[in-house]
């Protein structure tokens, strides 16, 4: 098992968005904190020092009731199932969830840097910052939807239009609250680009979220993205498997069954207003880092 997840981390962190990513993260969060990724040394030498003592006390402390969300949907026999559930689980002890910072993470300075990968042909770039947004927030599904028509794709987003399909700089990119879990994470856009085209993506994508902020979004965008994340949660409701996965994340951030129903139609009662006061909230355009991951020594002027 330890050779396998070698392999792993060393495919993990010769990819150039993995690593800008990853530098983000360090930036933003103290060390110690579970979002916190930590640099290739360390996590080599952590596995390669584990010993079965410790993996036996990880098992013991951390796979025991108090974070177990169990989710079971087919043409099955209640009864039966709860009687085997019974059967095999009965005996887990409850245990306790791991302790979690209570403070929500402030942006701070920003930090620009390059992230030196030698031989890569190609770069990714990444503007990163605290989001302050977890799924229970008020603002969440603004927020997804202000974050949507910013850069999630390519094709219909702000900074796709322009540095994917007017100017051709950039073959992929993207952005997402990351972390959006029981503690709030980072916001941020990655994009990846040719080395000879990294300046030009970096004024455009720069340029296009500044705007974003000032401007804020229109009528058509925010319908666009609603209708995306409503119709794509009840497209993967339409299997067993996507039943389940959504009936153990509702009942994990406390909203309970009737969410898979309501996250819809909360998606589609965001307004303009609430779109434009989740931007104002949620991106800070000043206090953004810049990490540039691929063969490079400094960054761009």
């Amino acid at each position: 098992a330890k050779a396998e997840m070698r392999s792993d981390v060393l495919q993990l962190f010769d990819r150039t968005d993995y690593r800008s990513l990853a530098r983000l993260t360090q930036a933003c969060f103290p060390a110690g904190h579970p979002f916190r990724r930590p640099d290739s040394e360390a996590l080599l030498k952590s596995l390669d020092t584990a010993s079965l003592d410790e993996v036996r006390a990880f098992h013991k402390e951390r796979y025991v009731g108090a974070s177990l969300y169990l989710a079971i949907v087919g043409d099955v026999d209640a009864a039966a199932v709860i009687s085997l559930v019974e059967k095999h689980l009965g005996d887990l002890p409850k245990g306790a969830q791991p302790p979690l910072p209570a403070e929500r993470t402030q942006p701070g300075a920003p930090v620009r840097e390059p992230v030196t990968m030698r031989g890569k042909a190609n770069m990714t770039f990444t503007f990163g910052a605290p989001s302050g947004l977890r799924i229970t927030d008020p603002d969440f599904e603004a927020a997804l939807v202000a974050n949507a028509a910013l850069a999630q794709n390519a094709l219909t987003s702000r900074v796709g239009k322009r540095v994917r399909d007017t100017e051709g700089l950039s073959y992929n990119l993207y952005s997402r609250f990351y972390y959006t879990d029981v503690l709030d994470g980072v916001w941020a856009l990655n994009v990846n680009v040719a080395p000879q085209n990294l300046k030009k993506a970096l004024v455009s994508s720069r340029e296009e979220i500044d705007r974003y902020c000032k401007d804020g979004v229109t009528a058509e965008e925010v319908k666009v993205q609603q209708s995306f994340f409503a119709g794509n949660y009840v497209v993967k409701l339409g299997t067993n498997a996507g039943v389940a996965a959504a009936l153990a994340s509702a009942e994990r951030y406390g909203f309970g069954p009737a969410y898979l129903d309501e996250f819809p139609r909360r998606v589609n009662a965001v307004t303009l207003e609430q779109t434009n006061a989740a931007i104002k909230s949620r991106f800070h355009p000043a206090n953004l880092h810049l990490f540039v991951a691929g063969d490079i020594d400094k960054l761009p002027e």
